[in-house]
């Protein structure tokens, strides 16, 4: 005589479970994104006469958010769209009198930061 099992597993209950899993991680992933570009607006160099005929703060006020996640895309973006913001975070040696101009991160130091919530965040979310 054949023996039947059944094993329920509750095909909508681990759908909604799935659901809910990338709507955190994807919140997740905005927070973070926020807190980088939050620390590196607040890292960002300020000139007092304004850098490259912009005014002053403009490297600043050009740290942005570009692009959010979503729970089918759990990519998020900030860029720093000032033209000058790679010679600041890494400088550069001046063309004109060879000159090396120091490196000023704001990016770096504020992408560690949102990486360490991130993971944190992410590690909460898989103990749910």
């Amino acid at each position: 005589m054949p023996v039947k099992v059944t094993i329920p597993i509750g095909v909508a209950k681990l759908e909604a479970k799935y659901s809910r899993f990338r709507e955190d991680v994807a919140e997740a992933v905005n927070e973070a994104n926020e807190g980088l570009q939050n620390v590196a607006q607040q890292l960002a160099p300020v000139s007092q006469d304004g850098s490259h005929g912009n005014p002053p703060g403009f490297l600043r006020d050009n740290i942005v958010i570009t692009k959010k996640a979503s729970p089918n895309d759990t990519v998020a973006i900030t860029e720093s769209q000032a033209e000058y913001s790679v010679a600041t975070e890494f400088g550069f040696h001046h063309w004109e009198d060879g000159t090396f101009i120091d490196p000023q991160p704001f990016m770096t130091p504020a992408f560690e930061l949102a990486k360490n919530q991130l993971q944190r965040a992410i590690r909460a979310i898989f103990k749910k």
